[in-house]
């Protein structure tokens, strides 16, 4: 940038230059303009002096020819001077003229080059700053290389204490190295008793693998034994007090309500008219009456149904049936009738006012359970 700038202040000095020359030309040329136009005015005068003659010489008596005609010579001489002095002075204002542009051009050209100049200066000034910012990050660069020298010289001092503590980790080496040698001697002689114990653990062991043969075959028959033991449910069909069975439709299959829940260790959940029963194999028992000429009821057990005997009023339609389910299932006790009651087709109600049991499943899970 700094070449930039020198090259525009040439350029302008250059300008200024070429403008005070032609400024010199424009004053010699007014110079020449100025004495051309002195000649005129004396050629003027001298016309003027021969008009005089002319006119006196016309007036004497008789009129001096020869005079006459020498002035007329000389009238035609000045004419010709003047006629010279005139284009001199035309072709001196046009010079001038073209001095006057060619000035104003070299303006022109010196007003550009101050406004590139301007421009260079800012520039620089951009440079300059940039080279401050850069001095200061030196500065911090310089501050860094002062702070990691500071603790290098830190670290060096860390590692000569290192030094001195692997010296003494080396002295306690060599010591313990004694020791070692030392107690392996004694490692050895325990080798031997340990040898001897060995024989004896492994003659233990013997015992202690046909004493824990003898604990599996308990352990097993302990869990036979809790297989045996039975798990159940016993569902009914109650109702309270004067409360009948409630309807059927006659020749229609109607679900009986078996929420009652009088024992369950099985674990299922009951609702209004069924029983969910997890897997595993049961003995199922149903014991259902109704209030008809006939009657029979089933046992559903997901989608397997068991029908069970047909049985007359106040007889009871019996089921026992053995199921093995693999996945929960819905268990419920539907029920048929011959002919309709007055809406007491499932149960007729006791006059004793005790509880109704219109309906009995029992569940009891056989084999062993889970």
């Amino acid at each position: 940038m700094a070449l930039q700038c020198k090259s525009g202040q040439i350029e302008v000095r250059d300008i200024i230059n070429a403008v005070n020359a032609n400024e010199v030309g424009v004053a010699s040329n007014s110079s020449k303009v100025d004495a051309a136009n002195s000649k005129i005015d004396t050629n003027s005068a001298g016309i003027l002096s021969n008009d005089m003659r002319i006119i006196a010489i016309e007036n004497s008596n008789p009129p001096d020819q020869s005079a006459f005609n020498q002035l007329e010579q000389r009238v035609s001489v000045n004419e010709g001077h003047i006629s010279t002095n005139t284009a001199t002075v035309g072709s001196n204002s046009t010079k001038i003229s073209s001095n006057e542009t060619d000035i104003s051009s070299l303006f022109t050209k010196t007003a550009s080059n101050l406004t590139k100049i301007n421009g260079l200066d800012n520039d620089i000034s951009v440079v300059e700053a940039n080279i401050a910012t850069n001095t200061a990050d030196v500065a911090s660069n310089l501050t860094k290389i002062n702070d990691n020298t500071a603790a290098i010289v830190s670290s060096a001092g860390d590692i000569n204490t290192n030094t001195v503590s692997i010296n003494t980790l080396r002295d306690d080496l060599t010591a313990a190295e004694a020791s070692i040698s030392t107690n392996a001697t004694s490692i050895s002689t325990l080798g031997t008793e340990i040898a001897s114990v060995n024989s004896d653990v492994v003659a233990n062991a013997s015992a202690i693998v046909s004493t824990d043969s003898r604990a599996t075959d308990l352990a097993v028959r302990v869990t036979d034994l809790e297989s045996i033991s039975s798990k159940g449910a016993v569902l009914q069909h109650m109702t309270s007090p004067g409360v009948t069975g409630g309807p059927a439709v006659v020749d229609t299959w109607t679900v009986r309500n078996i929420s009652t829940v009088v024992y369950d260790d099985i674990g299922g959940s009951s609702s209004a008219t069924a029983y969910a029963l997890p897997p595993g194999e049961y003995m199922f028992e149903v014991a259902a009456i109704a209030n008809s000429t006939e009657h029979i009821s089933k046992l559903v057990i997901g989608s397997t149904s068991v029908v069970g005997n047909a049985a007359t009023a106040g007889n009871i339609s019996y089921i026992s049936h053995i199921e093995k389910i693999t996945a929960q299932e819905n268990v419920s006790i539907v029920t048929k009738v011959k002919a309709d009651s007055a809406g007491e087709e499932l149960g007729k109600a006791n006059t004793f006012g005790e509880i109704n049991i219109y309906a009995t499943l029992t569940i009891t899970k056989v084999g062993k359970h889970v």
